[in-house]
């Protein structure tokens, strides 16, 4: 089994071959005395995480996605799972794409939506500086969401009476 030495180069090579696949990682430039590394992937990134751990084993300990991996356990606790707020049409919201919107398995894009208040009154989304969503089935559980590190600012949108618009872009 590997050590740090060559799992910082496997890093530095991931991170210029598939970017996007790198969620959290340590700084491959840094002295590393903790084990086991954690190490989080995007959901769809498996077969590196399965490279990962046949190459380092104990060394490294692997998300992917909300899952941990190999053993597939949800990680993602109760409370990030939860809805907050009010649905956007309860709360007198319009929310479209802005260009069609299609989601493969395990990916968490970033799209620009036009948000429209339908009220008699000014609204003010809070956000963390861009809207997340969540994708619910039928009765309204959640059943995929975006889990890596967010921005933590809180920063708020004024959408004006009736009828105003706000693109998030």
């Amino acid at each position: 089994m590997a050590g740090w030495e060559s799992l910082r180069v496997d890093l530095r090579r991931l991170h210029e071959e598939a970017p996007e696949a790198l969620v959290v990682l340590p700084d491959p430039d840094s002295e590393r005395r903790e084990r086991p590394i954690r190490i989080d992937l995007a959901a769809w990134a498996t077969d590196i995480a399965a490279e990962l751990k046949a190459e380092y084993g104990d060394l490294v300990e692997l998300r992917v996605g909300a899952m941990t991996f190999p053993a597939k356990q949800l990680w993602v606790n109760e409370y990030s799972r939860q809805l907050r707020g009010a649905p956007a049409e309860r709360a007198g919201l319009d929310v479209r794409a802005a260009t069609p919107l299609s989601v493969r398995t395990g990916r968490s894009p970033r799209k620009d939506v036009l948000v429209t208040n339908r009220t008699d009154h000014e609204q003010v989304l809070l956000t963390m500086g861009e809207l997340g969503s969540r994708v619910t089935d039928g009765s309204g559980n959640v059943v995929g969401m975006f889990v890596g590190p967010q921005p933590l600012p809180r920063v708020g949108f004024r959408l004006g009476l009736m009828g105003a618009g706000l693109c998030l872009c």
